[in-house]
């Protein structure tokens, strides 16, 4: 595209200027604001029912907006430059988002979702994204590490086994739902979380690459998205949180979003094959694949345990049978546990109140001239007289409290001697008269 010149772009859409380049952006002044040119070799049919939808679906997206695409004079929404599609799509200029940013994570997620949700009326399959992944697993194995230091070579194995193991999983998983209906939508194509571009002036995010917009699984598109958190579980699971608030991910969705999050989309495959690497480069990019597998793990533990269980009619039915099996029975508690359980349970201001006694006539007193009766009878008395107390556990440890006493100090070295040598004298001068 760069040998074409700006005026044959700017003629196949009917523009009278040449073009300019805007922050190492080419582009044009339309109309409709700057516009850039890109190329495009996708379905036509669906280039013409996305050209007339897109000012539509800006409406549903909330703070999220898509750029538009300029209508040729032909009436079709590209332009035929030495036989290729060229498109013409609006350009909004800012700085690109970050997924830490919660503001542009919430709009981009739930943005997502809604573009997810739109209807489309053309039919279209999605890539075969099992076929991709195997042949960069092949174009793996036939590389050979170049002539570097021996850390380099250490680093550049290192990472090449974390990326095999990556690209393994991924097509394990995918091979496992070959064969299965996939469903398609309109989808962004997204690259990367900086694809989106934050408008000050608006308040909103921007995506400006609908070049790459296309019919395919959502599941890719928020796999890319997710894979844009740099390993860090909180973020990524903000943004499935986020998602699932407009648009809810089915099971198999699930799986195949796990299958495309697993390829190694951060590490490009030519970086095994660049002789002047350094070993903190090929660092670097082990460790961003071992912090996603770290949060690939950790997402499993959220998602997988739901989505990976048994069918809905098995599961019911496993269930009940658990239930006829596993049903309660009555437990019978002993009457003194009972009786603690029920007035432990018992609210306060059922409980009665205990009538205070007002008559003297029952208390015993001192001028009462009755016989004294038997041994026996006291005891019998005692057992009418004394009320029954509940035997009760106290659960708190009753502590006695000794009192301080001071004391004096204790006597100076060599007092002790003293005291007995003075006792022995006291004893000898007191003598008893009557033993002598």
């Amino acid at each position: 595209m760069s040998t074409w010149r700006g005026s044959d772009i700017a003629k196949s859409f009917g523009i009278q200027e040449d073009g300019m380049v805007l922050n190492g952006v080419f582009c044009f002044n339309t109309p409709f604001g700057l516009a850039t040119p890109s190329i495009y070799r996708g379905d036509l049919d669906f280039l013409q029912w996305l050209g007339g939808e897109l000012h539509h679906i800006n409406t549903r997206l909330g703070r999220l907006s898509l750029s538009l695409l300029l209508r040729a004079p032909t009436g079709y929404y590209y332009g035929e430059v030495d036989g290729e599609k060229v498109l013409l799509a609006t350009l909004e200029t800012g700085p690109s988002c970050d997924p830490r940013n919660a503001f542009e994570l919430f709009t981009v997620a739930v943005g997502l979702a809604h573009v997810h949700e739109q209807q489309v009326s053309v039919a279209g399959e999605g890539p075969d994204w099992l076929a991709y992944y195997q042949t960069q697993r092949d174009k793996l194995l036939q590389l050979k590490p170049p002539n570097l230091s021996k850390r380099a070579l250490v680093a550049w194995a290192n990472l090449e086994e974390t990326w095999r193991l990556c690209v393994e999983e991924s097509i394990n998983l995918l091979t496992m739902l070959k064969g299965r209906p996939r469903k398609t939508c309109l989808v962004l194509g997204l690259q990367s979380f900086t694809d989106f571009v934050y408008l000050p002036d608006r308040h909103q995010v921007h995506y400006n690459l609908v070049a790459n917009c296309h019919l395919d699984s959502p599941a890719r598109d928020l796999a890319k998205l997710v894979a844009a958190a740099g390993g860090e579980t909180r973020i990524a699971n903000n943004m499935l949180l986020s998602y699932q608030r407009v648009r809810e991910i089915s099971r198999e969705e699930w799986k195949e979003f796990f299958a495309h999050l697993w390829f190694p989309h951060e590490v490009e495959l030519g970086i095994f094959s660049d002789p002047s690497v350094n070993p903190l480069r090929l660092q670097q990019a082990s460790n961003l694949l071992q912090a996603k597998i770290g949060m690939i793990s950790e997402l499993e533990d959220l998602v997988l345990p739901p989505i990976y269980g048994v069918d809905e009619e098995e599961e019911k039915e496993a269930l009940t049978v658990n239930k006829k099996e596993i049903e309660p029975t009555p437990i019978e508690l002993e009457p003194v546990w009972e009786e603690a359980v029920n007035e432990a349970t018992e609210p306060v201001a059922d409980q009665p109140e205990v009538p205070e006694v007002e008559s003297q006539a029952e208390a015993p007193t001192v001028d009462d001239q009755s016989p004294v009766p038997g041994e026996e009878g006291m005891e019998q008395e005692a057992e009418i007289e004394e009320p029954q107390e509940d035997v009760r556990i106290n659960m708190t440890a009753t502590t006695s409290q000794q009192p301080s006493v001071w004391r004096p100090f204790p006597p100076p070295l060599g007092a002790e001697k003293a005291k007995e040598e003075e006792l022995e004298e006291h004893e000898e001068n007191n003598v008893n008269p009557e033993l002598e």
